[in-house]
Formats: structure tokens, C-alpha cells, sequence
């Protein structure tokens, strides 16, 4: 054999006996009322001489998170989910990896205030082949007549007293025409 091979070798068996030395926390995340496992809750890893994030996990569906810690010290695990208060535990790590069983998790109710929903009617909608306008929709002067609230709904025309909607509309087609001039001036 080579003398570079032999070399390689070595190399290689020493950097895959450096990373088996990989130390890790465990735990199993669930609920303190139900005991049901509280499924892709945030892990994150923070180590106590300083507080910027090492590294991170989320639980999988059993509850179980398992994260790699860079080497021996005092960590600090800040636990979250939607639904649930937070929780921290803190876990020393010396020379072996640190199972911190089942942590329990408390749900969290936040009450929220009134919601009020107000919504706007469209001034004009579709049912099947038909148009419907909304008379209060349209702003005209208290003394206006149906002939100018007709000139202010889109796509109605009024020529010479003929209304047009893409077509000349006949009277037969307007047979509710007191019910038209009624809910105009029910809203005005």
C-alpha cells in the first residue's frame, strides 16, 4: 500500500471517531393535562455564557426532539408552540449526552376582545342572467328622480328615455318597475 494511502486512512478513521463523540439533549415534549404528545414545537439551543442560538429542533410526532449541543457546557432550552406557554429548561452537558425525559406542557388561553365584522353590500351583483343594482349604493341629490340614479349605475345608459344595458331594455322587461321606484324611495 501507498504511503498516502495509509495516510488517508488514518485521517478518515480519526475524523469518524471525532464526530461518534457527538453529544446530545433528548427529551419528550407533552401536554400537562392530556399526556398526548405536543407535535412541532420549536427547540432552540442557547449556551449560558452568551445568548445567541446554537443550533435548533422541532418535535416530531411523538413528542420527541433530540438537538446537538457544539461540546460540554450549560445550555439553556427555550421550548415553544402554538397554543402553549413557554418553557426553559437548562441541561449541563459533561462527557455524555443528557436525556431530560418528558417535559410537560401547560396550554395557554389568551381571551381575545369583541370581534365586530362589517361588510359592505356590492352595489351590484349577479343571479344567474340578471343584474341587481343597489339603489342606496349610488349617491344622487334628494331631488333627483329614478332617471338620473339610472344613469349612475355601470353599464346602464339613458338616451332620450331609453335605457340601455348593452341592449335596449323593453318594457315587458321592466314589469317591476314599481318595485324599482318603491326601494328607491324606501332608501331616499
Amino acid at each position: 500500500m501507498p504511503k498516502g494511502f495509509r495516510l488517508l486512512i488514518i485521517v478518515l478513521f480519526c475524523a469518524c471517531s471525532g464526530n461518534a463523540q457527538q453529544l446530545s439533549i433528548r427529551g419528550v415534549l407533552q401536554d400537562a393535562n392530556d399526556k398526548i404528545a405536543v407535535i412541532g414545537a420549536t427547540i432552540l439551543l442557547f449556551q449560558d455564557k452568551d445568548s445567541v442560538s446554537r443550533t435548533n429542533a422541532i418535535s416530531d410526532k411523538t413528542g420527541t426532539f433530540i438537538i446537538n449541543t457544539p461540546g460540554p457546557g450549560t445550555y439553556t432550552l427555550r421550548i415553544s408552540s402554538v397554543g402553549y406557554g413557554n418553557v426553559e429548561k437548562t441541561a449541563v452537558i459533561r462527557d455524555s449526552s443528557t436525556d431530560l425525559g418528558i417535559i410537560a406542557f401547560a396550554k395557554e388561553a389568551k381571551l381575545l376582545d369583541e370581534v365586530i365584522v362589517q361588510a359592505a353590500m356590492p352595489p351590484v351583483r349577479q343571479k344567474g342572467d340578471t343584474l341587481e343594482y343597489r339603489a342606496n349604493a349610488f349617491k344622487v341629490n334628494p331631488d333627483a328622480n329614478a332617471e338620473d340614479l339610472v344613469r349612475k349605475m355601470p353599464g346602464i345608459t339613458v338616451d332620450q328615455g331609453t335605457v340601455k344595458a348593452g341592449e335596449r331594455i323593453s318594457k315587458r322587461s321592466l314589469l317591476t318597475e314599481e318595485i324599482f321606484l318603491a326601494t328607491i324611495n324606501r332608501y331616499y
